[in-house]
Order: C-alpha cells, then structure tokens, then sequence
C-alpha cells in the first residue's frame, strides 16, 4: 500500500507539470505530460478536478486549446509523423504517434479536414530542403484546373428572343415552347420522365392527344433507350435517323425556322380554336 501523503502526491504532479513545462516555455498539453513523465492523467484527476486547475495550481496559464499551436508547427508536427511512418497516417496513427503534438479534432481545425492536409502540407514544405524525404511520400498534386471555356453557340437565328440555334436537347424545348401555337399545339404537360411532352393538335374540328419526346437529334431517341411504342411524336432540331419507326412523327424544327420570319404580330390568339396560319413544319412520318 502506498503510504506516501496524499499532500506529497499533489507536490510531486505540481513539480511534475513545472519539469515538462520549462523546456516548452509555457504550459504543457495534457499529451505532452504523459509522454515526459511517468504520472498518469488518473493521478493527477485525483488531486485537481481537471487539468486547466493542475495547471493553474503550478502558477501556469492554461494553453487555450488549438489556438496556442502556429499553424507552422501543427504541419511540421503532421509531416514528421509522416515521415516516421513512411506514409501518410491515419487519424488514430497520428493520435497515437510520439511526434504528435495535438490531437486530430485540433489539428483539423488549425489546418482545415484531414483529406486536405497532403496539399496543405506542400504548399507549406515547397522546396525546402528539410522535408524533401517526406515529399515523395504524398499524393500526386492534382492537375491544374484549366481555363474557363467560353460557351459556343449555334449560327444566328431571325427568331425573338433565341438569336442563336439550339445546340442541346434543352434548345429544343425552349424553341418548341415559343413556336408551339404556330406549329398548331397547345402544351398540356411538361415532365422530366418520358415522354417530356403531352400536348393536343388540331385536326380540323377535333383536338388529337399527342405524346411527344424532345431530342437534339431526332436519332438520339435510339440512343436513350426510348419505345417507340410509348411515344407519337419527336420533336427535334436535326433529323438523322432514316429508320425511325414508322408510327413515330418527326418535326425538325431546324426546316421550320430557317423559314423566312412571319411579319411581328401578337403570339395571343384571337381565338382560342383559330388554327395556325403560319407555313407548315417539316413532318417525317
């Protein structure tokens, strides 16, 4: 049994901190201590209630967690525990290693997430000659990211407010929605599943449901997998699929537009069943 006063105790943790601290210049963290001395954190909670109050008690000001560490020693410290292991450590290796001098919550929020700090720490190392060894060690640099393209449009259109051709499927749409009343529809549903379109077409005195798939090119129907069995019609810019089905219509609206412009009038109809009497559209039966 240890007959050692519990006063002595507290005296020999007191003198302990003030042996750990001397060197370091300032308080030491709770990681530090148990690394330089062989007195374990349980000791020291059975004489103070937490470690701030050992620390205070040993006329020390408490580090304030994470701020105290520069930045510049968290990536040191990160890369000699990189540089022991020969690879990059995980979040419990680095926890775990002697060279550690924080735990990985502070770290993490000096230097930013975990999967971040392999580019962090080149850019800090660069090419000083003291982490060349560590270096080879990261991943590759990810590729610089290329300049911005500018966006390419169609040829110019005599069509307001699209002064350009469509050059994808969504052209299309916006193109159909403008020249529906004239090509003789009127929109009943738009939807992101196929068909994209329900809409009705005049014929003479009756209205015909009509469903429709929109499509850049009218071959690229093939190519998503569409039935043609669930579908009437395809609206497109560019016609260029000679076997398309023969119960499947084709309206390229290239042929439509292309046209010479109708003179400027309202788009509001004077009556709702007035039918369109602007030159038909190109239809592929």
């Amino acid at each position: 049994m240890d007959s050692t006063p519990k006063s002595a105790k507290r005296q020999a943790i007191l003198d302990a901190i003030r042996f750990v601290a001397e060197p370091l210049g300032r308080a030491p963290t709770v990681r530090e201590f148990r690394r330089s001395v062989p007195i374990s954190i349980y000791a020291v909670q059975t004489h103070f209630p937490n470690w701030n109050d050992a620390v205070i008690a040993a006329g020390l000001a408490p580090a304030k967690c994470g701020k105290s560490i520069p930045r510049q020693a968290a990536l040191a410290s990160w890369g000699n525990v990189t540089r022991d292991l020969g690879r990059i450590p995980k979040t419990r290796e680095y926890r775990r290693h002697a060279a550690a001098i924080c735990t990985t919550k502070t770290l993490t929020r000096i230097l930013g997430s975990w999967s971040s700090l392999s580019e962090s720490f080149r850019a800090f190392a660069g090419d000083n000659p003291e982490w060349s060894d560590v270096l080879p060690l990261l991943p590759a640099a990810p590729p610089e990211t290329p300049p911005a393209i500018r966006p390419l449009v169609g040829s110019p259109l005599d069509l307001h407010p699209f002064p350009n051709e469509p050059t994808e499927e969504i052209g299309v749409v916006c193109h159909f929605t403008l020249l529906a009343r004239q090509l003789g529809f009127v929109i009943e549903i738009m939807q992101a599943r196929f068909p994209d379109c329900t809409a009705r077409r005049r014929i003479r005195s009756q209205w015909e449901l009509v469903r429709i798939e929109f499509e850049f090119e009218s071959r690229n129907f093939l190519h998503h997998g569409h039935k043609a069995d669930e579908c009437d019609m395809i609206v497109c810019w560019k016609h260029n699929w000679p076997d398309c089905p023969k119960n499947l219509e084709v309206v390229e609206l290239c042929t439509f537009v292309k046209q010479p412009s109708p003179p400027a009038r309202s788009l509001a109809p004077s009556h709702p069943a007035e039918p369109a009497k602007s030159p038909p559209p190109t239809y592929h039966a």
